[in-house]
């Protein structure tokens, strides 16, 4: 119908483009602003070896990405695709949220949680997109992968700068977190409207 003509192929890889980049500016927040990190880190847990920890949250989202990969692998037989991508989104958007929390909180502990959560909602995103995009792709479909995937390093370069002026601002990296999870609502909610199925 109408709704399927305006998603154009094109349009929906673009749409896949953009998550892939703001999930990847995710990643880049911490590094960026290694110092303020560290010193939340040794306030936080009354540590003066806080580097150890603040790397650990770096890769805390590996944890919860392997489990639920698992579990987002196996329902992709059952659930539509987008609507598993908008579960996903829903969950990282929630996850970003907390992570900003934690330093109100004062709590490294909810950091490194919500870091694995990240992983989890990132692996409804991750489980789904690349094998879509081959289909969406057609005989370009290597091409577009190829382009799909230059969100990683790009992703991450604008993260870096992004954690590092929101940390020095009045907003901290708190505002980083919250920020991103601002920008990702609409891309979750469009998700649930999305017409492939």
């Amino acid at each position: 119908g109408t709704m399927q003509t305006c998603w154009t192929n094109e349009i929906a890889f673009t749409f896949l483009f953009f998550l892939n980049l703001l999930n990847y500016i995710d990643r880049g927040i911490i590094p960026g602003a290694s110092e303020e990190f560290s010193t939340f880190v040794s306030d936080s847990l009354d540590t003066s070896t806080p580097d150890l920890y603040v790397g650990l949250l770096q890769s805390a989202f590996i944890v919860g990405f392997s489990l639920a990969a698992v579990a987002f692998g196996h329902s992709i037989h059952y659930v539509p695709p987008f609507k598993m991508v908008g579960v996903g989104l829903v969950i990282w958007i929630l996850a970003t949220a907390l992570s900003g929390l934690a330093r109100q909180a004062g709590s490294y502990q909810l950091l490194c949680a919500a870091r694995m959560l990240s992983g989890v909602g990132e692996a409804g995103f991750q489980c789904v997109a690349p094998p879509f995009i081959l289909d969406l792709g057609g005989r370009s479909g290597g091409r577009w992968i190829a382009i799909f995937y230059t969100a990683i390093p790009l992703g991450t370069a604008i993260g870096y700068p992004w954690g590092a002026l929101f940390a020095a601002s009045s907003w901290t990296w708190s505002g980083a977190f919250w920020m991103e999870s601002v920008l990702m609502c609409p891309f979750a909610l469009t998700c649930f409207f999305m017409p492939f199925t």
